[in-house]
């Protein structure tokens, strides 16, 4: 790395490094009636949430240290679940298939 700093080398550590292609996951495969798609954490915090457009969901997670682990809970308008993922280990940039049974 350079600087303009006239003084002493700077020195640095990374404490949490990894590259990906994006901050934000894609969920496709979605039910046709799902409305919104949910990331909800081990404490069953909702971490990240956004609304379905033609059967995919685009949820930014880039404010998260990754592996952002989650899991996807895909909802219809009226909150019911329709089907929600084991924990996984999300990744910005990536794109995840839902399965329903």
């Amino acid at each position: 790395m350079q600087s303009s700093y006239a003084g002493q080398l700077l020195t640095g550590t990374f404490t949490t490094f990894y590259a990906t292609t994006g901050t934000s996951i894609s969920v496709t495969n979605l039910p046709s009636n799902a409305a919104t798609v949910q990331l909800v954490g081990a404490s069953g915090t909702v971490l990240a949430s956004s609304p379905v457009s033609n059967g995919v969901a685009t949820l930014d997670i880039g404010n998260n240290s990754f592996p952002l682990s989650a899991r996807i809970v895909a909802k219809s308008a009226d909150g019911t679940t329709l089907v929600s993922s084991a924990v996984v280990f999300l990744w910005g940039g990536d794109t995840y298939a839902m399965a329903s049974g």
